[in-house]
């Protein structure tokens, strides 16, 4: 099978994939961030702060190991 038809084939859901993330970091990340920036200093800069630098700084596998017990094992 050649590989553009195999990627002609994908496409689309990659695409919705990529757009579904790309609103969910906008409607989470955006307010948190005005938030953050208005309250500078207080309890929610500090939160939100801890839980970007533990988000980025994880490793993909690792996070993608975490979310799957939440949701498949966690949450059923």
């Amino acid at each position: 099978m050649p590989v553009s038809a195999e990627l002609a084939r994908t496409w689309p859901a990659t695409l919705q994939l990529a757009v579904a993330a790309m609103a969910i970091a906008l409607v989470v990340g955006l307010p948190l961030g005005v938030v953050t920036a208005v309250r500078r200093g207080g309890l929610m800069d500090q939160v939100t702060r801890v839980i970007v630098l533990v988000s980025v700084s994880m490793p993909i596998f690792w996070s993608g190991l975490l979310l799957i017990l939440l949701f498949a094992v966690t949450l059923r």
